[in-house]
């Protein structure tokens, strides 16, 4: 359910940045560590690794948005993962799941150095 989230969170932002005329960007490539869609316990470590950087990306970028659509956008796709983290955390028997009273923001720098291990481009 999550990884369909994750696409559908991609064809929203791809679909209302088409609907105000701006760039989509291009869909970037990732290099996943050996069997994690095979191992429970991989997919889930990396999971606990990618969706706190993507919860952070959103809150960082949010400042930066003038349009109104994309923040709306934007502010529910945050949520969404939020909830994914919470998922994982009870999955990886994290108590309790949620553990901040306020999301951290993370500078474009900060997400691009939490993710230069996957090799991703585009």
């Amino acid at each position: 359910m999550i990884r369909d989230h994750e696409f559908a969170h991609a064809e929203a932002i791809a679909a209302t940045l088409g609907d105000l005329g701006a760039e989509v960007p291009a869909v970037p490539e990732f290099t996943y560590p050996e069997g994690v869609f095979t191992d429970v316990v991989a997919f889930l470590e990396l999971a606990a690794t990618f969706e706190p950087v993507g919860i952070g990306a959103y809150q960082g970028a949010a400042p930066a948005l003038e349009s109104k659509d994309i923040l709306a956008a934007a502010i529910s796709i945050h949520n969404a993962e939020c909830q994914h983290r919470a998922a994982i955390n009870i999955l990886n028997l994290i108590t309790p799941p949620n553990q901040v009273a306020f999301e951290e923001a993370l500078p474009l720098q900060d997400v691009q150095a939490a993710v230069e291990p996957f090799g991703i481009t585009g």
